[in-house]
């Protein structure tokens, strides 16, 4: 499968291959992207549920009314959820989640080139993290990001690399 962007004018378009016409993805106001970045980061570090990711993504494809009032289960959710599988579907809605942060199309490119999925995910959320001006050391790998992978494309939980204890600064009691 494979998952192309362009920007077209102000507008994403995302075109899965042999799935028709592309998404159209319209800009988030300032506020409401700052907002969607504030929470996709807050999952991201384990502060917020994971279990929000979905609606993360939804309004990050639907937007926000002249009210303000963030859009549910919208015409391009809803177009995405019916012709899309859940591996196309992530590949769609990550990269649309992506462009509405201040990564914009280099947090697209960021994961599309990396192939999508997990790897790209992750090389994405690195670079937001990174462009913010956060440490690696807010999100740990190992833990946090499992959880938001996780909450993407439902896998069994991985097993961390390391064991035993944790590289880093040990508490003053326990040093030697």
């Amino acid at each position: 499968m494979t998952v192309s962007a362009e920007q077209v004018k102000r507008d994403l378009h995302l075109t899965v291959e042999g799935a028709g016409d592309p998404f159209i993805v319209s800009p988030l106001p300032g506020w409401a992207g700052m907002a969607l970045t504030e929470q996709y980061l807050g999952i991201a570090a384990g502060q917020i549920p994971a279990t929000g990711m979905e609606t993360l993504l939804m309004h990050a494809v639907d937007g926000v009314t002249a009210d303000k009032e963030w859009v549910e289960d919208g015409p391009v959710y809803t177009d995405i959820q019916n012709r899309l599988s859940l591996a196309e579907a992530q590949d769609v809605l990550i990269p649309a989640m992506l462009w509405q942060t201040v990564l914009g199309m280099k947090g697209v490119r960021l994961y599309l080139d990396e192939g999508g999925g997990d790897r790209g995910g992750v090389k994405a959320l690195w670079s937001l993290v990174s462009t913010l001006g956060g440490s690696s050391s807010l999100i740990s790998p190992a833990s946090a990001l499992e959880t938001l992978i996780q909450s993407q494309v439902g896998t069994q939980r991985m097993s961390s690399p390391q064991s035993g204890d944790k590289p880093g600064k040990k508490p003053q009691d326990r040093q030697s």
